[in-house]
């Protein structure tokens, strides 16, 4: 054996015998970034290995040290909204297995400066080419129970199933056997929804376990098989509109994006005077999200924005856009139930549209609709001066959807929908439950 070989086995050797040091746990994430008063705030704290789980320590007084409000996740993620300017010096733990190791972490909270927040309009991915149609821009706001594909129609009846019926529609069948069907829109030749879906099913007879989740779905009307977009925790979830660039959904009093080109949503938080809104309804329009607010009042700004701008002074229950003399209008409807009438500007105590009181609200390019106090769904073109409402049929309606050629009612009370031609004729019930 030569020496240059004996040489080689014994550096071997001693490679193979030198012991390999572990590393311990350790928390990586040192600083955190600031903070505003009133944004929301989110950060993920990390660790050396994914697998650990992360807690918030509490001080002697019971607290964290954090802003009221503020939650860490297992998994890191540390979110909430400060209420108060300052600095937040708070301790956090993070286990695996029988390790733990803690870190003192400060959060930086500057107060509230609007000059710092994004006005939005230059994403073209989110607003758009400012092309989208102001037909049916309230059907998710009634409730998102009836969706229209060409001739195809499509309504989500009693216990959530799914039906659709065809022109002349003379006959209606069951889309899918399982149930739990909401939020109903259409794209082209795609129908989209949320589906309560069953995850995981356990052994259980009771079914007691059985775990469910969320999802959004794109449902293709040809031979393409169906798929879920987005999947989420079972929570509260309403008002799906999707248009030409994104589909945006309300999800825990927050709004979200979920862009045509790309896989994951993302929220859209809107402010206005240091606070942020909390949409009950909301629709995308022109590259712009209108938004009525929890607090009555409705909103609008873009969609890769952050700031808010208040449209009416008065709280709202409900609203629409409408066209009057082609140009875009605000129709809401106040308190007592009377509609107001506005440009698409802050308007202060915008005058009511005559003595005319509504329950709901909705329009195409020509036509206001509405549904009476007396439950009668009625249109008016507001574009003709003088034009009295019109009564549309007898059926005594709660839900208004309205399409290029159709409309569809949904009887009051129920969850039976009718279908009828906007030129006239006759209510064709759509689902026979």
């Amino acid at each position: 054996m030569n020496k240059r070989r004996i040489i080689s086995l014994l550096t071997a050797l001693l490679l193979f015998h030198i012991p390999v040091l572990s590393q311990g746990l350790s928390i990586t994430t040192q600083t955190l970034e600031k903070g505003m008063q009133g944004v929301y705030y989110e950060q993920i704290l990390t660790c050396n290995t994914p697998a650990a789980e992360f807690a918030l320590l509490y001080n002697n007084d019971g607290e964290t040290g954090l802003p009221a409000g503020f939650k860490l996740s297992k998994s890191g993620y540390l979110r909430g909204i400060a209420k108060h300017p300052g600095t937040y010096v708070f301790r956090v733990a993070a286990n695996l297995g029988n390790e733990e190791v803690t870190a003192t972490l400060t959060l930086k909270i500057a107060p509230f400066n609007e000059s710092t927040l994004t006005l939005g309009g230059k994403d073209s991915k989110l607003i758009g080419q400012g092309r989208d149609s102001i037909v049916g821009i309230a059907n998710a706001m009634q409730g998102g129970r009836a969706a229209m594909a060409g001739e195809r129609a499509f309504v989500a009846g009693r216990k959530g199933y799914l039906y659709q019926s065809a022109a002349p529609f003379e006959k209606t069948t069951l889309r899918y056997k399982t149930q739990a069907y909401w939020c109903l829109d259409t794209l082209g030749d795609s129908l989209f929804y949320y589906n309560r879906y069953l995850y995981n099913r356990h052994a259980l007879d009771d079914y007691s376990d059985d775990e469910y989740v969320m999802r959004i779905v794109e449902d293709p009307l040809g031979e393409k098989p169906r798929f879920a977009r987005t999947v989420f925790s079972f929570d509260d979830v309403s008002c799906l509109t999707v248009n030409k660039q994104l589909i945006l959904y309300i999800y825990n009093d927050s709004m979200m994006l979920l862009p045509h080109e790309g896989s994951r949503p993302q929220a859209l938080r809107l402010y206005h005077q240091g606070k942020m809104l909390k949409p009950k309804m909301a629709v995308p329009y022109k590259g712009n999200a209108f938004v009525l607010d929890k607090s009555g009042i409705i909103y609008h700004g873009y969609l890769d924005g952050q700031l808010a701008y208040p449209l009416t002074d008065k709280k709202a229950t409900a609203f629409t856009l409408c066209m009057v003399d082609d140009r875009e209008r605000l129709a809401c409807l106040d308190k007592n139930g009377y509609i107001r009438l506005q440009g698409l500007n802050h308007t202060h105590n915008a005058p009511t549209l005559g003595k005319i009181k509504a329950k709901a609200l909705n329009a195409d390019e020509t036509h206001l609709y509405y549904i009476a106090q007396n439950n009668r769904p009625m249109r008016l073109n507001l574009s003709t001066e003088g034009e009295e409402p019109a009564e549309i049929c007898n059926l005594s309606t709660d839900q208004i959807y309205v399409f290029d050629e159709y409309l569809i009612l949904r009887k009051k009370g129920t969850t039976v929908f009718y279908i009828i031609n906007k030129e006239g004729g006759d209510l064709i019930r759509l689902n026979k439950e």
